[in-house]
């Protein structure tokens, strides 16, 4: 990979990719390249291919969820830092994400396999 870091965005509301998008385009002296995909099935196709540096997951992707993404992707042997991005604020979520070995960032979870 580049010295550029390549992020992908899984996400299935383009509103959210907008507001990432120019978020991470607003940080200065950095050098990142953002993707997005909407789809669960064309994020396992896209991890598959490693190459990105980070993956940013919304818990929420339509008939599916993050956690779900994340379990597929360590299930392939995928070492790649994955965080988590959700609202969820319930005991449940926090527990499935636990068992995934995630860890709680202020207002956010992630995931970092081993």
């Amino acid at each position: 990979m580049s010295n550029k870091t390549h992020i992908l965005l899984v996400d299935d509301d383009e509103d959210d990719y907008i507001i990432t998008r120019d978020i991470i385009e607003d940080i200065p002296g950095r050098n990142y390249v953002l993707d997005w995909t909407s789809s669960f099935n064309e994020a396992l196709e896209i991890i598959a291919q490693r190459r990105h540096d980070i993956y940013l997951v919304d818990y929420r992707l339509g008939a599916h969820d993050g956690l779900e993404l994340i379990k597929e992707a360590i299930k392939q042997s995928y070492t790649m830092p994955f965080i988590l991005l959700t609202g969820q604020s319930d005991r449940e979520t926090d527990e499935k994400a636990m068992r995934l070995r995630c860890h709680g960032l202020p207002g956010e979870r992630y995931h970092q396999p081993e």
